[in-house]
């Protein structure tokens, strides 16, 4: 793991299993084109143009303020990160959640935020990677563009609670993350936006705590391979509750069974797992190459407007 020293903003490097050291954590959004360039990794060589950059400002307010803590590091996955290395880039996707959740303090900069009557228009709450930084922090402190406090989470629960639909109990700590349906995480995930397609995935990981190899360029298919190894992993058939009746309906045609996003999860958030009892040894769900077996009741839906055949039926997940 490699962290920004607050003392200098050079970079050192810790082996997270051996070393013993608290940091703190920066959950931000990246800058738009027209505002700027953030300081990558490859930009620190060179402090004195790393220092005339654009982001630097959210770097020298996160350093100083983990200083301000008696924390001798920080981490900012801007420059923490070498995305030249696809392979330290997949590890770092993979112990991103990880990081956050060992992480003393997490700074979420609001760098467009405004005030508090209009906070939910922050591009934060919009953005895919965040939903799994305030959900893995065990402390989350709000800041403005000039480094201004905003509040903390527990003080602005209510609020945070109502812009983004994840449970006021899971955000206070009261309830675990596992006590949540696959599908109620989705509806949390939903209408979110990352730069790259496959993050649509790769953002929920840590959420669902899985491990995917990453490979950027494969598009809408790592969606699908996360709903694969969901399915692999966890005994829960919400999985298959997106969408709907409207969705068969506005499109008029026949979907398949995984969804093609989060965005399919819009409106599930009530979908609850149940665990049932079963005679049977046989797992529930499994994923055959490009097939998913699994065993359910089903009842004959004759003439059913919807899709116009004859031959319809309604299957209940448990």
């Amino acid at each position: 793991m490699r962290l920004l020293r607050t003392d200098s903003g050079l970079l050192e490097e810790k082996n997270e299993y051996v070393d013993d050291f608290r940091y703190a954590i920066l959950s931000h959004t990246w800058l738009r084109p027209s505002e700027g360039e953030e300081v990558l990794f490859a930009d620190l060589a060179d402090m004195a143009k790393a220092r005339q950059k654009a982001g630097w400002k959210k770097l020298d307010f996160a350093m100083a303020q983990a200083s301000k803590e008696g924390l001798q590091y920080v981490w900012v996955d801007t420059c923490c990160i070498n995305k030249e290395s696809s392979a330290e880039l997949a590890e770092a996707i993979n112990s991103m959640y990880r990081w956050y959740q060992k992480s003393e303090t997490c700074y979420v900069y609001l760098d467009d935020y405004q005030d508090s009557a209009s906070m939910g228009d922050c591009r934060w709450f919009k953005r895919g990677w965040t939903l799994q930084e305030m959900i893995a922090s065990p402390k989350l402190l709000f800041y403005d563009g000039s480094g201004e406090s905003i509040g903390s989470l527990s003080g602005l629960i209510q609020q945070v609670s109502a812009i983004t639909d994840v449970h006021k109990e899971l955000l206070s700590g009261r309830r675990s993350l596992s006590t949540f349906s696959i599908a109620q995480k989705m509806f949390w995930a939903a209408n979110r936006e990352t730069a790259r397609m496959e993050d649509r995935a790769y953002s929920l990981l840590g959420i669902f705590d899985i491990s995917l190899p990453v490979i950027y360029g494969e598009g809408s298919r790592a969606f699908q391979r996360f709903q694969e190894e969901l399915i692999r992993v966890y005994n829960d058939q919400t999985i298959f509750a997106w969408g709907g009746i409207d969705v068969a309906r506005d499109r008029g045609e026949h979907r398949g069974l995984l969804a093609s996003s989060p965005d399919a999860f819009t409106g599930t958030h009530y979908s609850k797992m149940v665990v049932v009892s079963s005679s049977g040894t046989q797992k529930q769900c499994e994923v055959l190459g490009r097939t998913v077996r699994f065993h359910l009741p089903i009842f004959d839906m004759p003439k059913w407007e919807v899709y116009g055949t004859d031959k319809t039926y309604l299957a209940i997940l448990n």
